[in-house]
């Protein structure tokens, strides 16, 4: 059974004081040490360098072998 991403909120990281970032940190710890990936959501960064770190990986993804699953904008789901 595929585990479901979890989803991780870096906001409180940002603007939170330590114990916000605790939080924050042992969330992406523990979805690390579990899952192995998260997702992460309100960091900061623009969708147009998201986008474009994606475009960059492009061709990364495309040599992969089929048996190796690829995360794209494509299968992505908005959280």
């Amino acid at each position: 059974m595929a585990a479901d991403i979890p989803v991780v909120s870096f906001g409180p990281f940002l603007s939170g004081g330590k114990d916000a970032q605790y939080k924050v940190a042992k969330q992406v710890y523990d979805a690390f040490s579990t899952v192995g990936f998260i997702y992460l959501k309100d960091h900061g960064i623009a969708q147009s360098e998201v986008n474009a770190m994606f475009k960059e990986a492009s061709p990364i993804s495309t040599d992969a072998p089929a048996s190796v699953p690829c995360i794209t904008t494509a299968n992505m789901r908005s959280a």
